[in-house]
């Protein structure tokens, strides 16, 4: 059992990179992955790697097309626009319902992770600003706690 967990951790892993890769804009939108290299070049198996693909073709990350292999997913300009439109209602949602909890640690927490957020872009680094906008956003959801 040990040996399986191991495996989705491997599996996670892979995906979490490749996520950070394709939004960090080191892996372009059309831009083919191949399975071997990646294999290689991360020194796992295919199984791992392709249990990732299918993951990240799920999410929309990649496409998946017989006998071209798997590509990074273009996304269209109005995609772009209804997915901000989309998330723009949902954390306007979100705010308002952790406002209304009106817990005082939130705050300081959300206070302080933009304090970071703004250190990071000043310093021009780009992981730590998308890591910390990732916490910021996700502390924010929690502290609507609309779920048990």
């Amino acid at each position: 059992m040990e040996n399986f967990i191991k495996h989705k951790s491997l599996v996670e892993e892979i995906v979490q990179g490749l996520e950070r890769r394709i939004l960090e804009g080191t892996l372009k939108p059309g831009q083919r992955i191949i399975e071997g290299t990646l294999c290689k070049t991360l020194g796992v198996s295919r199984s791992p790697v392709r249990e990732a693909f299918r993951i990240l073709e799920s999410k929309g990350f990649v496409t998946a097309e017989p006998r071209k292999g798997i590509s990074v997913a273009n996304i269209t300009h109005q995609e772009l626009n209804d997915i901000n439109v989309i998330r723009a209602n949902l954390e306007s949602l979100a705010t308002y319902l952790a406002v209304k909890k009106q817990n005082p640690n939130v705050l300081k927490k959300l206070k302080e992770l933009h304090r970071q957020m703004r250190n990071a872009a000043r310093n021009e680094s780009i992981n730590a600003y998308f890591n910390l906008n990732l916490k910021f956003h996700e502390t924010l959801i929690n502290a609507c706690e609309i779920i048990d």
